[in-house]
């Protein structure tokens, strides 16, 4: 076999002899490459999966964390909104004895009124 291809180099012109070299040469690289990839690709499917499962872990973290805020804000804003009902009931208490001490003076007057009619009708009769 080594004589053959001795033969057939000496016989082929050099630039196909180079091509068809680099072809073999690429060929192996090429093949070497794909076993050493694959080997480590089997390597790293167990560490994708740590990382995954870890990477997992950690956007649980960022969601509890959020979760977390969330609560303190709305517990806030309740409390807030539970303020501004208190400030709200105690000036409509306000209001409506406000307005229950305004219905008494308007019933006061209306009777002060009713009362002085007829002493006014007497005085308009007598003057008449």
């Amino acid at each position: 076999m080594d004589r053959f291809r001795k033969f057939v180099i000496k016989l082929l012109p050099y630039r196909l002899v180079e091509w068809y070299r680099r072809k073999r040469s690429i060929r192996r690289y090429m093949k070497g490459l794909s076993v050493e990839v694959l080997e480590r690709e089997r390597r790293l499917e167990h560490l994708e999966g740590r990382v995954a499962a870890s990477q997992r872990g950690f956007y649980a973290q960022i969601v509890k964390d959020l979760l977390e805020r969330t609560d303190i804000i709305l517990q806030e804003l309740d409390r807030r909104v539970e303020g501004t009902a208190a400030r709200t009931e105690e000036s409509v208490a306000s209001l409506e004895a406000e307005l229950a001490a305004l219905r008494e003076d308007v019933q006061r007057l209306r009777k002060q009124v009713e009362s002085q009619e007829p002493e006014e009708s007497r005085h308009t009769a007598l003057a008449e």
